[in-house]
């Protein structure tokens, strides 16, 4: 889903455009506003309420992806590597959730290689300890003679 704002390439420019919209909606309810005679103190009420308004539908498609990337970075601290964010803004803030994908894609990488790992040293571990506990077994029943060449193989 792309948000107003996302083809901007600078969050600095982004700010600047919902100024530039604030301003340009005072101006218009200013020149409005006198054309229909509407009192002098109400006109900044009204400016004020629209460009509040239209700065906040900016002002969250600009912080939304920051929020998107906080609840993926606790999922990932819970364990989930499946997180991933929206990165279809242009500015640096897209860049960030670019970087926080390709981040979460090497940690499920390094943590799926840790477990192919410990499970291979555990099977590797496992399988003289279980020769070893099988001949202990073998002398303690009697089936094998207790010779020093037997233990050392």
């Amino acid at each position: 889903m792309r948000r107003p704002l996302d083809r901007l390439g600078s969050i600095k420019l982004k700010l600047g455009v919902a100024i530039v919209v604030a301003v340009g909606v005072s101006s218009v309810v200013s020149f409005v506003g006198f054309r229909l005679g509407v009192p002098i103190w109400v006109r900044p009420i009204i400016a004020a309420t629209i460009a509040l308004a239209l700065v906040q539908v900016l002002a969250r498609g600009m912080t939304s992806p920051l929020r998107e990337m906080a609840v993926a970075a606790r999922g990932m601290a819970d364990g989930d590597w499946t997180q991933r964010v929206t990165d279809t803004s242009a500015d640096e803030v897209g860049e960030l959730a670019r970087a926080f994908n390709a981040m979460a894609t090497e940690l499920a990488m390094v943590d799926r290689m840790r477990r192919d790992l410990v499970a291979n040293v555990s099977h590797e571990l496992r399988t003289p300890i279980s020769a070893l506990q099988a001949r202990l077994e073998n002398l303690v029943d009697g089936v094998d003679d207790p010779r020093p060449e037997l233990l050392r193989s």
